[in-house]
């Protein structure tokens, strides 16, 4: 199997883009570069999530991309403040429309799709955004805390677990992948 880095939510060239306005720029795009010694001409669009959205909880297991959980805001928030005005960004944060997820979502890379499928529109785990996951050597999900508010706050304490995930989202390597 080829080595090679996937990045969501444009974290090449930029995660969240601020285009000088008030309005930040909503990416929706995945972006793949072989490794190592890779250059920028390497990098190839992959396909765009479901909708535009933070998408902290990123991981691999069998060839397939998943992200869980994350945040939307509206493409119409402006940001009248400076970002160092503490008290004027936590007014901001709180009046903004503030949506957390807790889907699942995979993109194959075995097959090169360019179409994310839902796995799970609404899985057990309450909603959250900047939550840690991470999977074992035997295909365990495990996901870490992450919160519920805009900015920072409503931070869950909870470790859930998903024994044999790829058997339970039936994602399958192609038989190229298995050589």
């Amino acid at each position: 199997m080829r080595a090679a880095l996937t990045f969501t939510q444009s974290n090449l060239p930029q995660k969240h883009q601020f285009s000088g306005s008030s309005k930040w720029k909503r990416c929706e795009d995945t972006w793949r570069v072989p490794l190592p010694g890779y250059t920028a001409a390497q990098w190839h669009r992959l396909g765009d999530l479901p909708a535009a959205r933070s998408s902290p909880g990123v991981l691999v297991l069998q060839g397939w991309l998943l992200t869980m959980g994350g945040h939307w805001t509206p493409d119409t928030e402006a940001l009248a403040v400076k970002q160092a005005d503490r008290e004027g960004m936590e007014k901001h944060h709180e009046a903004t429309e503030f949506k957390t997820y807790n889907d699942v979502v995979a993109l194959d890379l075995n097959t090169a799709s360019k179409t994310w499928k839902v796995l799970e529109a609404k899985a057990p785990w309450p909603a959250r955004d900047d939550e840690a996951v991470g999977v074992t050597s035997e295909g365990t999900i495990l996901i870490f805390g992450g919160g519920t508010m805009y900015g920072g706050g409503g931070y869950h304490q909870d470790v859930w677990r998903l024994e044999r995930a790829s058997q339970v989202y039936k994602l399958t390597k192609s038989s190229e992948q298995e050589l």
